[in-house]
């Protein structure tokens, strides 16, 4: 048993070291490529974990299971299209926007608002580093280990 217990304690400090080495790895090569975006998004692209990506082949309705790809299409756009309306419900009214002249104006705009490197610093720190890769498929482990690197370019 106590063999056991020491080959796990040599086994987690190898991956802790490994783990080191390659967040200082890619934080030196961001460094590198200070100023450069397109060799930035490069490097975080190699780091990137591919998936799979699986066609849904059958999903349950209201009237069943369906295999048709237009059935199970529309199925998906409903209930995405629904998703916004149900969150919206689950606001307190008094979160709601009162001025909707205003409101509508906004939303309807491209304009962003600037931010500092702090508050991107500040968001970062927020993520959750098990949580599933967003749209782009950057881990969040890979934007809190190289974040000082990544602030100045976002």
């Amino acid at each position: 048993m106590a063999l056991k217990e020491q080959y796990k304690k040599y086994r987690n400090t190898l991956t802790k070291i490994l783990k080191q080495a390659k967040r200082e790895y890619y934080k030196d090569k961001i460094k590198e490529a200070q100023g450069d975006q397109k060799r930035i998004w490069s490097i975080i692209n190699q780091n990137r974990l591919t998936r799979i990506k699986k066609n849904i082949e059958r999903i349950k309705t209201q009237d069943g299971t369906t295999e048709d790809e237009l059935t199970i299409a529309n199925e998906l756009n409903t209930r995405f299209a629904q998703i916004g309306n149900e969150l919206a419900a689950r606001i307190p009214r008094e979160h709601h926007a009162t001025n909707t002249k205003t409101y509508k104006r906004i939303r309807e705009s491209l304009f962003s608002t600037p931010v500092t490197e702090s508050e991107i610093r500040k968001y970062i720190k927020e993520l959750n580093p098990p949580a599933a890769t967003g749209p782009d498929g950057i881990p969040t482990n890979i934007l809190t280990n190289v974040d000082d690197s990544l602030t100045g370019p976002l």
